[in-house]
């Protein structure tokens, strides 16, 4: 299976992300002097869970949409659930292992949901030609043709959340809804169509 551009790109972009919060909240520990090895581990156990739970999610959406809106739902169903599992897990082999520390492993899960929040902020400095109102309506647009699809709410959250710094053009692959169609009418069918009994006027 192909990886969809906006999964790969948004999965990119979280990954610098944590890196850099990564990064600062390593030099807190710095400056606070409360950094030991424990800190590192504890934070690459944490940064790499939450980059690849979102990997995960934006996978789950991408073959999601691909597929019938009951397998969509079951799909994403599961998806959540195994996702939470990992994330329990990881977290709590964070707290109890001591060659983690607890805080260390715990706040990296956070940085992808501050990444997503402030990722319209970096959209408006890289795109100062105004494209990003394009890109919010092309968003619009999918968020509609999931709603649709009478997806869950879960799938409708976490189709917006893979795509919510998604470019014009680059987006996820919507699937329309089958929807009942009208026969289309048949050339010269008004003028063909019988007249009514003639009137005692018209006789």
């Amino acid at each position: 299976m192909k990886l969809n551009p906006t999964v790969r790109r948004e999965t990119i972009y979280i990954s610098i992300f944590t890196v850099a919060l990564s990064a600062v909240m390593e030099l807190v520990f710095v400056i606070i002097g409360r950094w030991d090895v424990t800190v590192l581990t504890g934070n690459l156990l944490g940064a790499a869970a939450a980059i690849l739970n979102f990997f995960l999610m934006g996978l789950t959406v991408q073959m999601a949409v691909n597929d019938t809106p009951e397998n969509a739902k079951k799909r994403v169903r599961v998806s959540q659930y195994l996702r939470f599992l990992m994330m329990l897990c990881i977290a709590a082999v964070g707290v109890a292992a001591p060659c983690f520390h607890w805080a260390a492993s715990v706040i990296p899960l956070f940085f992808p949901r501050i990444a997503i929040a402030m990722r319209p902020l970096f959209n408006g400095i890289m795109d100062p030609d105004g494209k990003q109102a394009d890109a919010s309506a092309a968003r619009a647009g999918e968020s509609a043709v999931v709603q649709d699809a009478n997806l869950e709410p879960e799938m409708q959250e976490e189709a917006a959340e893979v795509t919510a710094s998604g470019q014009e053009g680059d987006t996820l692959p919507a699937v329309e809804p089958a929807r009942d169609e009208e026969p289309a009418p048949v050339d010269g069918a008004e003028e063909a169509a019988p007249e009514g009994p003639a009137t005692e006027d018209e006789a």
